[in-house]
């Protein structure tokens, strides 16, 4: 059996031969034991007519979602490259599966709608150069992953925060616009100025030093000028939080004077 190249592909002399269907008009002139025969090579040329072999794809003629996501992907991580609060992350949006874009012939260009912020951004613009050319805005998510920290339980108005009320959980940080709490030493033993629910994130203004004073309490007030103090008893007459002033009023006197609360019993006065 012979073999020739035509049209970049190797064939069989008889695989030629049963071309054209010309095999067909040979099976009704030929006897039974030749029929046999010309099956059994029409069966090895099979694979022959290209059957079970792979050939390369032909390139789209239309530009690809998936390659506009990546150039609009790359882009923001290249503008993002030096943002050290977190890691990056670009989730693709929605683009009608009915939109067909000439394939450009050369990389896509990436480029911010106006005024946009990269991290604050939903949309990138895509262009192909091309001439005649195509440009889109490429919906996106965008957000910037850091470990911060989250209750574990509903901490309510007053509760002073322990290690087991408290976890660092990895959530977007992209749109968080009061500022969050990153470290667990940054809010152990801070009392909760509102309730906090269960895996909400703790932010800084939901924290403040404890009350170590209530209003009402008696306090010892110590006045000091230079080397000289001298103690007197004293009613609390607002809550007083550590190394935060608060008004007392002098027992004996009932002078009100404002000093600063230092241990649960103490209120500070410095005269100048």
């Amino acid at each position: 059996m012979g073999k020739f190249l035509t049209n970049n592909h190797l064939w069989h002399t008889n695989c030629m031969l049963y071309g054209n269907n010309a095999w067909l008009t040979r099976i009704m002139v030929m006897g039974y034991g030749r029929l046999r025969l010309h099956l059994l090579l029409l069966t090895l040329c099979l694979p022959c007519t290209g059957l079970g072999v792979e050939v390369d794809a032909p390139a789209p003629l239309y530009q690809t979602h998936n390659s506009i996501f990546q150039a609009a992907s790359k882009f923001i991580h290249t503008q993002t490259a030096e943002h050290t609060n977190g890691r990056i992350e670009v989730t693709p949006g929605y683009l009608d599966n009915r939109l067909q874009l000439q394939r450009c012939k050369q990389p896509l260009t990436a480029f911010l709608p106006s005024h946009s912020d990269v991290l604050r951004t939903n949309t990138i613009g895509i262009r192909c150069d091309d001439q005649p050319g195509w440009s889109l805005y490429a919906p996106v998510k965008i957000q910037v992953m850091a470990p911060i920290l989250v209750a574990t339980r509903l901490l309510t108005r007053q509760h002073i925060i322990r290690n087991q009320d408290v976890r660092l959980v990895e959530m977007d940080i992209n749109h968080q616009t009061k500022a969050y709490v990153e470290q667990a030493e940054q809010a152990l033993g801070k009392q909760v100025t509102h309730d906090i629910p269960s895996g909400a994130a703790i932010t800084q203004n939901y924290l403040t030093e404890p009350k170590i004073i209530k209003k009402g309490d008696e306090v010892a007030i110590i006045v000091s000028l230079g080397n000289l103090h001298v103690s007197m008893k004293g009613i609390a007459l607002q809550d007083g939080i550590l190394n935060q002033s608060l008004a007392v009023k002098n027992i004996k006197s009932g002078k009100v004077v404002q000093g600063i609360a230092k241990t649960p019993q103490q209120v500070e006065v410095t005269l100048q």
